[in-house]
């Protein structure tokens, strides 16, 4: 009856990974959660950027000496977190694996050792904690490396003779590069103000003017909106289906068969906490029927109108299902009565089945209508709660999981109004800062805005990609788990020798953009073709972007260029051979991936249950002042569009 219902949950996950590439959840630097980002597109400022330098130098007499108390709190809280991850592995040969590899012997070791507890163990012990290993995303292993870097930094401050004049110092060092940066902005003054600041944050120091500096220059730097209509074209489903009906009502055993049509609808439902979403499924069940009750047959018609809804919530840590809530309401007519005896007494058993079925119609409709609540209840439950824990892996096994344990989910928030669902994300961790502007304002004219500041590439570039070594295979699984698929341009050339490249250890790729459009530098400090081993090189890569149709174009300036760091072109300095050899191979490959004109000028078609709300044509870009835009739109003069579902039509009850 609900085979439909199976489809209304599996939007969610495209949903998000249309939204973002990333999850959020609290910081996993530190014992204390960070705020997550304004639902709004900007944030309240306490301060101007020229009175910060000030508030800086006025912080230097906020300094909280760390204290014996506080140690011992903070190892407190380190064991209540380690305790649990105990309850939670429990034993057996897992447990034992995770105890060897996390090497809990020496953390626990720590623990007994009270104040004189050695921090190196504890750093070795942090480490592999945050390894890329899969399942330690899960909230037992996070919450244990939160609390343990928390008791890392109050133990080192409690133990360093000269933290107030670190921090005297740290300060002062902030309020100048704060003054540099109000009077000439520059991304070097911008890694000196966050460097400055994660150190402050990390050790709980001066939290209002880290706060005020982060609002100023750490704003959100994802926003993305769907608009309901789009939404409800996706979502929205039929049901009609036919079942066999099987129930015993008043000692009578029913068979027969019903037929469901309806129609499952989705709604925004305003809240500014995290997005939720109501599903309703309205329709009707037409059943034909024999009952059976001792020698007496009796033939009837049923309508069932029928109502379902369940509210979805999507959050920071998936997907889940509230409340749900059912009615039915049944109403049957007798179409005939027979018996299974014949002659007098099948005319008696008739006689007899007429009277007593005529008198309990009214009771018989009701435990009807009782009975197919609680049928309706479990089959939309069951189908629904299906489709979210499917959906629910995906995010954890595609997203959320591999970037916790990489310590790269952003902050993000996700809101409805009863117009549009909004995401908001910041991806900013430790020394990095997010957007230091609020992204431009809405036009209104898209279904869905994605506004992108340059800030999120490159802090998550810089959290993945940082002094790792990529080859083919790790660009192809890379495509897959966040394209879905990998680009011609992307496909490995089998006649070439394999490669690879090993990133910068500081900025591995800086995107920036700015005048219409953006440029890409790599920076590889190593590079490998075959059994060959080349020297750091670097490349840029500058694109102009514009709409084309119902798509996008893109056109290279220039060529490609590859040089060494440092190296001035029309310098009269000359290429080494290998610089030079590099380069060729270099070129060779990326002219493939960056050709010079990058073209889609027809709308995007959406696949499988998202197919009906596309295709999807670029009614907006634009890339200035750190922020690229893209908005789409249905392409409703498409052939190809699916029209919106309408209320399901009324039918005969089944013959």
């Amino acid at each position: 009856m609900l085979h439909a219902v199976v489809r209304t949950a599996p939007w969610i996950a495209p949903v998000i990974l249309l939204t973002s590439t990333c999850y959020a959840q609290k910081d996993q630097g530190s014992g204390a959660p960070r705020p997550a980002p304004a639902s709004q597109e900007g944030v309240q400022q306490s301060a101007s950027l020229e009175q910060l330098p000030a508030l800086a130098v006025q912080a230097k007499g906020q300094f909280r000496a760390m204290t014996a108390a506080d140690v011992q709190s903070a190892r407190g809280r380190l064991e209540q977190a380690r305790a649990k991850l105990e309850r939670f592995l429990g034993r057996g040969a897992a447990a034992k694996g995770w105890r060897r590899y996390l090497d809990l012997d020496s953390l626990d070791a720590q623990l007994k050792a009270g104040s004189e507890a050695a921090e190196a163990p504890l750093v070795a012990t942090l480490r592999q904690f945050r390894t890329d290993q899969a399942g330690l995303e899960r909230a037992e292993f996070t919450k244990v490396a939160a609390v343990l870097a928390d008791y890392l930094a109050t133990l080192g401050q409690a133990r360093d003779p000269n933290a107030k004049a670190s921090y005297d110092a740290r300060l002062d060092q902030l309020s100048t590069s704060l003054a540099a940066y109000a009077k000439t902005p520059s991304s070097e003054e911008l890694k000196k103000i966050g460097a400055e600041l994660d150190w402050l944050d990390v050790r709980h120091q001066a939290q209002p003017l880290v706060e005020s500096i982060k609002s100023q220059l750490s704003q959100p730097n994802l926003i993305v909106t769907a608009r309901g209509d789009f939404l409800a074209t996706g979502l929205n489903r039929h049901v009609d289906d036919s079942d066999p009906v099987r129930d015993t009502i008043l000692g009578t055993s029913i068979r027969g068969t019903g037929r469901t049509q309806a129609k499952v609808s989705f709604r925004l439902i305003p809240n500014s906490e995290r997005a939720l979403l109501e599903a309703t499924l309205s329709g009707v069940n037409r059943a034909r029927t024999t009952g059976y009750n001792g020698p007496a047959i009796i033939h009837s018609v049923g309508t069932t109108r029928l109502t379902a809804s369940q509210r979805l919530a999507i959050d920071d840590d998936g997907l889940h299902g509230l409340a749900t809530t059912v009615d039915a309401d049944t109403d049957s007519s007798i179409t005939g009565i027979g018996s299974s005896k014949r002659g007098f007494v099948g005319c008696i058993v008739k006689k007899v089945a007429s009277q007593r079925a005529s008198q309990q119609q009214g009771q018989a409709e009701s435990i009807a209508s009782q009975h197919a609540e609680k049928r309706l209840r479990t089959q939309f439950e069951k189908q629904i709660g299906a489709e979210l824990a499917k959906g629910n892996r995906q995010f954890q096994d595609r997203f959320r999981g591999p970037l916790v344990r990489r310590g790269q989910l952003p902050i993000l928030k996700f809101s409805t109004t009863d117009q549009e669902l909004r995401l908001v994300a910041l991806q900013a961790k430790g020394a990095q800062l997010g957007a230091q502007g609020p992204a431009p304002q809405a036009s209104g004219k898209s279904q869905i805005l994605l506004r992108l500041h340059e800030s999120m590439a490159n802090n998550f570039a810089g959290g993945t990609l940082a002094g790792q070594t990529i080859g083919q295979k790790e660009l192809e699984k890379f495509a897959m788990d966040f394209m879905g698929e990998v680009p011609e341009r992307l496909k490995d050339d089998p006649d070439r020798e394999p490669w690879s490249i090993t990133f910068d250890d500081a900025e591995p790729v800086t995107f920036t953009v700015a005048e219409g459009g953006f440029a890409l530098t790599g920076r590889g400090k190593k590079y490998t073709s075959g059994d060959r081993s080349y020297p750091a090189m670097n490349f840029t890569v500058r694109y102009k972007v514009e709409p084309l149709g119902k798509g996008v174009k893109g056109t290279r300036i220039g060529d490609i260029e590859i040089f060494p760091p440092g190296f001035v072109p029309g310098s009269g300095r000359s290429l080494s051979l290998r610089h030079t050899t590099l380069r060729r191979l270099m070129m060779r490959r990326l002219s493939k991936i960056f050709e010079p004109e990058i073209v889609k000028d027809e709308a995007t078609e959406l696949k499988g249950e998202w197919k009906t709300a596309g295709p999807l044509a670029v009614t907006e870009i634009a890339a200035d002042r750190g922020w690229l835009t893209v908005g789409w739109s249905q392409d409703r003069s498409s052939s190809t569009l699916a029209k919106a579902p309408v209320q399901a039509p009324e039918a005969k009850a089944p013959r």
